[in-house]
């Protein structure tokens, strides 16, 4: 990458990024998980531990693919959030936060934005995305949809910066209503974080995206941004 463009993704990832490194949090789930690659075993083989999303891993690994390019590997932490007390006062480094209703650390976080509120997700028989100019995009519950029904469906989702009051740092929200939306999310922000520096520059900002039918991480269609441009 050119000298200027690394200079440029530090501003944008945060002051004090190559200082501190950069912690993702994503959601993860309890329970026992078999093997894909087992079911001849006369034992599956079982992870009895927490797991990740795959799709939110994928999108982690969207955003770590430009994280590298300014951090070494030992600056960039996987963290559990299911001790993590939220209190902007314990966030002193820049920080990725993945996924909808799975991670309480982005509901937290959007439910306690210090100035403008670009949005706020409501979860129900619909989930939603609520925007500030009284725009609201859905999807039904994922959650009750199998695979078939979830791709036939549009989804939606919102990547966001936002300052942290206390430090300064910046708080990245990578979170798609389904599974899909966050991949593509953040496939989204690796590959266009220069256009959102080049537009807001260091202010805060959302943006939406549509992921139409059949929904595939790549087909994305940014729908409204939010934040103050710096032209």
């Amino acid at each position: 990458m050119e000298y200027g463009k690394i200079n440029e993704l530090q501003e944008f990832l945060g002051a004090n990024i190559l200082n501190h490194g950069c912690n993702l949090y994503l959601p993860r789930f309890l329970g026992k998980v078999v093997s894909t690659t087992s079911s001849s075993a006369a034992l599956p083989l079982q992870y009895p531990g927490g797991t990740y999303s795959e799709r939110d891993a994928k999108a982690a690994f969207h955003i770590t693919s430009v994280l590298g390019q300014v951090l070494e590997s030992d600056k960039i932490k996987l963290e559990d959030i299911s001790d993590f007390t939220p209190s902007f006062d314990l966030i002193h480094k820049t920080a990725f936060l993945f996924g909808s209703r799975s991670n309480n650390l982005t509901i937290w976080a959007t439910e306690n934005l210090p100035t403008n509120r670009f949005f706020k997700f409501v979860f129900g028989d619909r989930w939603e995305i609520q925007c500030e100019n009284g725009k609201t995009y859905s999807l039904p519950d994922p959650s009750k949809l199998d695979r078939g029904q979830y791709t036939n469906q549009t989804d939606y989702g919102v990547i966001s910066r936002l300052s942290v009051p206390v430090s300064g740092e910046r708080l990245f929200v990578i979170a798609g209503l389904g599974s899909r939306a966050t991949e593509g999310c953040g496939y989204f922000f690796s590959n266009h974080w220069r256009e959102l520096f080049e537009r807001f520059g260091n202010n805060d900002f959302a943006v939406i995206l549509k992921f139409s039918p059949p929904l595939i991480p790549e087909k994305h269609e940014p729908i409204a941004w939010f934040g103050d441009m710096v032209n």
